[in-house]
């Protein structure tokens, strides 16, 4: 059973509202209740979390969000993280039609991929990997919406990234 799963949905669980508000600036305002709703899906489906996930999630988010958790599941199961984060970067890539510098998950997934083949060290690729939300996230906020934007912009700082990233990968097991 995966330790992983179990604190991907703590930690959503903690930022759903805020993820919401995000999304609610561009879109629908449901991306923190989507991804939760998938995490939890995937958590009680030792089977298949993945394809749970998708499901529960659906659309192109569920697509591109699921190369991620089956990432991460691979690499937790004892996988070569560097090689797994460069597939899903791949993979996210073609199902999206994006790039690097697209803002979009691509702008995590490519420096957590070349950290973690650099370093080998799940730890490295999980900081660098929160070094890309954050600056995608100062872009959006400085160009868009930065009074909306204004406290949860200050929740979410470089550090409060690398400490969840930290948080996240001791926990389920994929640090030493």
């Amino acid at each position: 059973m995966s330790k992983l799963l179990p604190a991907f949905v703590a930690r959503f669980a903690e930022i759903e509202d805020d993820l919401n508000a995000l999304d609610a600036a561009t879109g629908d305002g449901d991306h923190g209740s989507t991804i939760l709703r998938g995490l939890r899906a995937a958590a009680e489906d030792a089977a298949d979390p993945v394809k749970s996930f998708r499901s529960a999630t659906g659309g192109a988010s569920g697509s591109l969000f699921a190369q991620v958790i089956e990432t991460m599941l691979a690499a937790e199961a004892g996988a070569n993280l560097a090689g797994a984060l460069s597939a899903a970067a791949q993979k996210v890539g073609q199902i999206g039609q994006a790039k690097l510098g697209d803002k979009t998950m691509l702008d995590a997934l490519t420096p957590a991929s070349v950290a973690a083949n650099d370093e080998g060290d799940p730890f490295g690729a999980a900081v660098a990997a929160a070094s890309g939300p954050v600056a995608v996230l100062f872009r959006f906020f400085e160009s868009n919406t930065r009074h909306q934007g204004d406290r949860i912009w200050q929740r979410y700082t470089s550090r409060e990234f690398k400490r969840d990233a930290v948080r996240i990968a001791r926990t389920s097991g994929l640090t030493r």
